[in-house]
């Protein structure tokens, strides 16, 4: 059996609820933060909806040659764009 086949229908159905209201929710969320904020996903990623994060912000870092695991895809990619965000003048 699947795990999510075992869990209670109510939860199923409040997780159905939750993944289709997500869209407004993660927007909200992410304009309230006030803090700027980046997805990286990797150009080969079969898990992350790209379209969605594009939709969802402009702020996307696509890796090349990396998947879903982008730190051992393409550890060298993500490091240096990732030393490029870092503010040393603070």
């Amino acid at each position: 059996k699947l795990a999510f086949k075992e869990q209670d229908p109510k939860h199923r159905s409040e997780l159905l609820n939750d993944m289709l209201s997500a869209y407004e929710d993660e927007t909200k969320i992410l304009e309230s933060l006030g803090i700027p904020i980046v997805f990286v996903i990797g150009d080969k990623d079969g898990l992350i909806n790209r379209d969605y994060l594009e939709n969802l912000t402009p702020n996307l870092k696509i890796i090349p040659n990396a998947g879903h695991n982008i730190m051992q895809d393409n550890p060298k990619e993500l490091s240096q764009f990732i030393f490029k965000q870092i503010d040393y003048t603070n």
